[in-house]
């Protein structure tokens, strides 16, 4: 899996790219050990708003799906901290 720091632009580009008009999205809280998130589908437009407000965003490209990771604290995706929340969005292709 490989984490490329993307801009908000670059971030909103790729979303409109994605096939379909609804997105699935989970969030998981990076200071709790619980790591069973739950994922559910929202439309496309609302990630605008997480986009805009997100610290840090990562565009990962991996075998099985693409997705934007988007941290509300900033975090060298390097080495992750445990602070603040990740949005995971994950996209069609």
């Amino acid at each position: 899996m490989r984490y490329i720091e993307t801009t908000i632009e670059e971030a909103i580009e790729v979303l409109k790219q994605s096939k379909g008009k609804k997105v699935m999205i989970a969030v998981h809280d990076l200071t709790c050990d619980d790591v069973n998130e739950e994922f559910c589908f929202i439309v496309k437009n609302e990630c605008n708003v997480m986009i805009q407000n997100a610290e840090t965003i990562a565009s990962i490209v991996d075998d099985f799906a693409k997705s934007l990771r988007l941290f509300t604290e900033k975090q060298n995706l390097r080495d992750i901290k445990p602070i603040g929340l990740e949005r995971i969005i994950l996209l069609r292709e």
